[in-house]
């Protein structure tokens, strides 16, 4: 008699769940206007100039426009009047007008600062940030080396330079903003997220820690905003040893605007972080209230449920996958064809004993990403709980086929092959298991097992050698070795086999009927 010893795999899920990081929105301040054009005249209630000054103060911007233009038919020549034109327009969201009112105005006095300040706010307003570059560029070089603090230029630069996704000079732009105004915290926020934006192209060249920097002074400089405070804990969460700040920081953001979806999503993965599984619950349940159509709040809150379910036990445990199912159905509602959630669903399922709905998602997973190599594995030991062999292997197989390192697929399949007397099968994948781990006692006492079953007796002993070299207190790797001797016709090695097999375990049937049947 002879026995095999199968592959110390545990009969669950290969799949590890994996929440998706709420980064949340991280916000650069728009461009800062130009000084408003200015015009000396006699103050007169008749005086269309007058009036649309007086118009604009009073926010009545269609009034404004409507006043400057009459002001226009009078002095079509007058630089200020055009300049007041395009700025009213740009507040109007009239921003093709606005260009044409400021080019206008430039056409007459070319070398006003503040006219192509506001150019290139019209031009970036509408999209085209090539000549915003330009107007914000020909604005530095007008205001540089003046006396003052020219900031304001140099962070609009900044602004377009980042739309375009010049880093470098962006970056180079904001320094000299800080340095014309150390104290603006709109400019060290967008420094911040300059820095930030380096880091997450390339973490190794860019350390976190000077957008942390940049954020925290601009959240002190203006502790009450809520956008600045959220800067700060987003980027703060990535710095080691940042954790503690990332949560003051989005508590506080919270605190400012309850309504922060962001603030709640990333306090949420923090939570989690930390082990606060209630707290995490608590903070993701806000964050789908706030954005019901949004899928990551439903799909990591479906994961915490799913994973307070494995720590709980009876009715509770029960409550908890019930939770995760609402939570993830919800989920691929949102996104139907979304792979994550749909093997989301297969594993809670199956840990919920509902294995035909396991079975259901798991294909569904698969079939919106053939490639998802989890999902065949997985679907694969569901269909072995569902008595279906056949299903079972041709899912491993497209795993293994997938991942070629993935030994505890492997030793599930092989271990298929041996239940279905497949030796040839079985012994091509234990050659596999043991290559790719060469320490594992159980595989070559398997593999040594299938190739006895195949008739190759020599390279059988050898291999359950391998085995007991490996774990000699293997009691199974001892028995067969006995058997295959005893096949060979060695009984005095056969008999010293199984009373080692029996001295190893002596409760061990197998080895006590073999050495009975010798006289032994």
């Amino acid at each position: 008699m002879r026995a095999t010893a199968r592959k110390g795999v545990q009969a669950g899920l290969l799949l590890v769940l994996a929440a998706v990081s709420a980064t949340g929105t991280v916000w650069a301040a728009p461009s800062k206007p130009g000084r408003e054009p200015v015009k000396v005249t006699a103050p007169d209630a008749k005086d269309p100039f007058t009036r649309g000054l007086d118009r604009f103060k009073q926010d009545k911007f269609d009034e404004a426009l409507a006043a400057f233009k009459e002001a226009e038919t009078k002095e079509p020549k007058d630089a200020i009047i055009q300049s007041w034109l395009g700025f009213v327009s740009f507040r109007l969201g009239k921003h093709d007008d606005a260009i044409r009112y400021l080019k206008a105005s430039l056409d007459l006095v070319p070398n006003n600062p503040d006219t192509y300040n506001n150019l290139g706010n019209a031009y970036l307003a509408k999209g085209d940030v090539d000549h915003a570059v330009e107007a914000y560029q020909k604005t530095v070089d007008l205001v540089k080396g003046k006396p003052g603090s020219h900031a304001d230029p140099y962070y609009n630069l900044g602004n377009a330079l980042v739309k375009k996704g010049d880093l470098e000079n962006a970056l180079a732009a904001f320094l000299e903003a800080e340095k014309q105004d150390p104290s603006d915290p709109l400019i060290q926020n967008n420094l911040g997220f300059v820095y930030e934006r380096k880091h997450s192209l390339n973490a190794d060249a860019n350390p976190i820690e000077p957008a942390v920097d940049h954020y925290r002074k601009a959240a002190e400089k203006q502790p009450g905003n809520a956008i600045f405070q959220r800067n700060l804990g987003l980027a703060a969460r990535k710095q080691q040893g940042g954790a503690a700040e990332a949560l003051r920081a989005l508590k506080k953001a919270i605190q400012l605007d309850p309504k922060d979806y962001s603030s709640h999503l990333a306090l949420a993965e923090d939570y989690q972080n930390a082990k606060q599984t209630d707290a995490a619950a608590d903070e993701y349940r806000t964050a789908a209230a706030l954005k019901p159509a949004e899928f990551v709040p439903h799909y990591n809150l479906g994961l915490l449920f799913a994973r307070q379910a494995r720590e709980a036990t009876g009715p509770a445990r029960k409550a908890k996958y019930e939770q995760a199912l609402v939570q993830l159905q919800q989920a691929t509602k949102l996104r139907p064809a979304d792979h994550r959630a749909l093997s989301a669903l297969g594993w809670v399922s199956f840990n919920a004993g509902n294995l035909q709905d396991a079975a259901n998602w798991y294909q569904k997973a698969i079939q919106a990403e053939p490639t998802l190599q989890s999902a065949h594995a997985n679907l694969g030991l569901v269909m072995d709980r569902l008595k279906q062999p056949d299903r079972a292997i041709k899912h491993w197989r497209d795993a293994v086929k997938l991942d070629p390192s993935d030994v505890a697929t492997r030793s599930l399949l092989a271990s298929a092959y041996l239940g279905k007397e497949q030796w040839t099968d079985a012994a091509a994948e234990y050659r596999e298991i043991v290559k790719l781990d060469p320490k594992d006692a159980k595989s070559f006492n398997n593999l040594g097992y299938s190739l006895e079953k195949l008739g190759k007796l020599d390279e059988a002993v050898t291999t359950y050698k391998q085995a007991i070299e490996l774990e000699p207190r293997l009691a199974v790797a001892h028995n067969n070795l006995g058997a295959c001797y005893e096949r060979q016709g060695q009984k005095d090695l056969a008999r010293q086999c199984y009373l080692k097999a029996r001295q190893v375990d002596p409760n061990f049937e197998d080895a006590k009927k073999n050495l009975q049947r010798l006289g032994g």
